[in-house]
């Protein structure tokens, strides 16, 4: 997964992708979770729920 986000507050394309529900687990999605790509957030999505984060100055956006 190629991802281009950039963070709205800061413009940092230091961004990972939060990961809401049961996941279909690969080599690709591991590969990416350990190295901070992607961050697995739980099962239950919840209206406030948010899409992106950013590794810089943690700011979170995006609906789910």
């Amino acid at each position: 997964m190629t991802r281009t986000e950039i963070c709205p507050e800061c413009k940092s394309r230091n961004v990972t992708f939060l990961l809401w529900g049961l996941p279909n687990f690969s080599d690709e999605l591991e590969k990416e979770i350990d190295q901070g790509k992607v961050e697995l957030r739980g099962c239950c999505v919840y209206p406030h729920s948010k899409q992106f984060r950013c590794n810089d100055c943690l700011f979170e956006w995006g609906k789910v």
